[in-house]
């Protein structure tokens, strides 16, 4: 988004809702949360700017209440521009500013007016204060909590720095006289829970400095300063350690949110997604792994004891994610298969299919046939629908021959790239469901650039390749089962025909199946997967509604330049003409060879001719993913319009 967007909603397929995690739409107004939706509202009208933050986690944006920006007067150390940017960067949204370390400190009105002044126009994130007790300023106290101080702190031995000096229990005893009453905050409490083991909160007590007073030099821990730099890496550092010891992210947002706002008395606004409360949000991947280093650092000195440590980082777990936000599933059984768009189709019809089960399939180009030789040679009783090339099926021939032949498993392709037509989905799902049988669909050249929802189409099992829109290296294939199909693979009276492909032992190798073992089913292609999850999440950061929007816009554009050469499209109906994938008939008079040869050795672009039923009658032109640009259309219509000129066009 650019800067100053005006953002008036966002939407995720993980929003952490109560104690839930499920899509949502959540819209803003005037910088406060208004309502909180169901996903299936993300197609109403809002004004500004909607952000789709696909699988990334949206919970609400921490608060931490105890930070020492260090401004005015250690502005050497930390101050509010640096600190505040390195908070966002952390998913923190509100700080609280402890009151020593600056100077002043934060102990009379004129010393907190004087800091507000140096926090004017430098804050990135919200920002609070608290006011400090110390000898002999009792009668300050009320005026400064007037004057917005949150609450107050004080040491019972020396605080580390002279202007800020502890306090006697004669001192003590006195200040809780004067706050009587006020419900203010003394953070001394904070010990007694600490000794009761009751701890409310995880706050990072960031007390950054200069390098030279970490002693560097000497090594000398007794003489260094003793705070750490730790603002922007609280959450992640929290979370790391937390997920392994069983903690959930309902306690994240508790520990981290909920009770840090609480103590400053600023839960009526901070701290929770709830209607009302600032809009105030960390949208971050629990399960994405990365590396501290200097360069990414936004405290004013990058010096933390955290650099080079690798935080979280559960790859298959990302992927499965990214998988599910693809598919618009959330689907248990979801996973990658080792192996090209072929391996995920022999995968689903090995599994969902026995010798004996009937399955139909819809053949409207070559990956329906492929799908019939498939189910074939596994001794399934196949029956298929065929249209011609460029064809689809109604739902009413469809409902008819489900009718006729009682398959187990409805087979289609939802992007036939042999012809260039995308088939409609919805209504299939439910012809299935009604007549107990499982849909099958193949997504491999329409995944990411036409939409398709496998859940609420109905979709049992779908699968899709890595080298199409995801633009991922080919051998990795995600593919995703539904509970209906995973209760047809489970009642099996036969094991799968192949082991490799097996997904009993696929499921437990990706943790779907809720043991907590994984056993060692075989080498997985670990760089093709590290590629397929970079692929998901540029997938996700994007937006799906983004990448349909741009496939269908480039798609467009590109039809239109071709009518205007004379050139005659494939597909007659505008609705059914794939967005990834255009079909052009060959221009007559034309070896269609010559041309997508002659295109090869002078621009080096590869347009491919015909597949299957359409081989000989059509070119095919690819756009995909981060190929689908006007840019690129444009350098084809270049090399097709230079092609016709230097090409041999017979007479005859």
């Amino acid at each position: 988004m650019e800067p100053g967007s005006v953002v008036s909603a966002l939407r995720s397929q993980r929003v952490l809702y109560g104690k839930e995690i499920q899509p949502a739409f959540i819209i803003i107004k005037e910088g406060k949360i208004h309502s909180i939706l169901p996903d299936s509202a993300a197609s109403m009208n809002t004004a500004g700017e909607v952000l789709d933050m696909g699988n990334s986690l949206v919970m609400p944006g921490l608060v931490d209440c105890h930070v020492h920006v260090n401004e005015p007067g250690r502005t050497s150390w930390e101050g509010f521009w640096t600190a505040t940017q390195a908070a966002a960067a952390g998913g923190v949204t509100t700080i609280v500013d402890m009151p020593l370390n600056s100077i002043p400190p934060t102990t009379t009105v004129e010393n907190f007016q004087e800091k507000l002044y140096a926090a004017t126009g430098k804050c990135f994130v919200d920002t609070a204060f608290w006011g400090g007790v110390i000898p002999g300023n009792q009668m300050e106290l009320k005026p400064m909590l007037q004057a917005g101080v949150a609450g107050f702190k004080c040491f019972l031995i020396h605080s580390g720095v002279e202007e800020f000096p502890h306090v006697s229990d004669a001192d003590l005893h006195a200040t809780m006289k004067q706050l009587q009453g006020t419900d203010s905050v003394l953070l001394e409490l904070l010990w007694s829970a600490l000794k009761s083991g009751d701890i409310d909160m995880v706050v990072s007590d960031h007390s950054p400095c200069t390098p030279d007073l970490k002693c560097l030099d000497s090594g000398d821990f007794t003489k260094a300063w003793g705070g750490i730099s730790s603002l922007q890496f609280g959450l992640s550092l929290f979370w790391t350690s937390a997920a392994k010891r069983g903690f959930s992210l309902n306690d994240a947002v508790r520990l981290l949110c909920k009770e840090p706002a609480k103590l400053c008395l600023l839960d009526n606004k901070k701290g929770s997604l709830i209607p009302g409360h600032d809009a105030d949000f960390v949208i971050w991947d629990p399960e994405k792994e990365f590396t501290v280093t200097e360069e990414h650092i936004y405290h004013k000195n990058q010096l933390t004891p955290y650099i080079g440590l690798s935080l979280l980082g559960e790859i298959m777990n990302h992927i499965k994610s990214g998988i599910q936000y693809a598919f618009q599933t959330r689907n248990r059984v979801t996973l990658a298969v080792s192996g090209p768009g072929h391996a995920a189709m022999e995968c689903a019809i090995f599994n969902s299919l026995e010798p004996g089960d009937s399955v139909l399939i819809a053949v409207n180009g070559i990956w329906g046939e492929r799908a019939a030789e498939i189910a074939e040679r596994i001794g399934a009783k196949v029956n298929t629908i065929v249209t011609s090339a460029g064809g689809y099926f109604k739902n009413e021939e469809i409902e008819k021959a489900i009718d006729k032949y009682r398959p187990m498993v409805f087979f289609l392709t939802h992007g036939e790239s042999s012809t260039g037509v995308v088939h409609p989905i919805d209504g299939i799902g439910d012809i299935c469901h009604k007549n107990n049988c499982l849909f099958l669909v193949d997504s491999v050249a329409s995944l990411g650039g036409a939409p398709i929802y496998m859940d609420k189409q109905g979709i049992d099992i779908m699968y899709t390749g890595s080298q199409k829109v995801l633009n991922a290296p080919p051998g990795t294939a995600p593919i995703s089962f539904s509970e209906r199909a995973c209760k047809k693979l489970s009642n099996r009276k036969t094991k799968p025909i192949s082991f490799f492909l097996d997904m009993n032992w696929l499921a437990n190798y990706w943790g779907c199946d809720d043991k907590t073992v994984r056993a060692y089913h075989h080498t997985g292609p670990v760089s093709a997967f590290y590629s397929l999850r970079e692929s998901l999440a540029i997938l996700a950061e994007t937006g799906l509604d983004n990448l349909w929007k741009q496939h269908k816009e480039v798609a467009e554009y590109f039809h239109k330049g071709l009518k205007e050469m004379g050139l005659k499209l494939f597909v007659q109906d505008k609705k059914l003409r794939l967005p990834t994938v255009t079909t052009i008939v060959a221009p007559p008079g034309y070896d269609w060879r010559e041309i997508t040869g002659y295109i090869m050795k002078t621009y080096n672009i590869e347009i491919s001719g015909g597949l299957g039923p359409s081989a000989g009658v059509v070119l095919r032109v690819g756009l995909m993913g981060c190929n689908s640009s006007k840019t690129n259309v444009d350098k084809v219509l270049e090399a097709l319009a230079d092609a016709l000129k230097h090409c041999h066009k017979s007479r005859v």
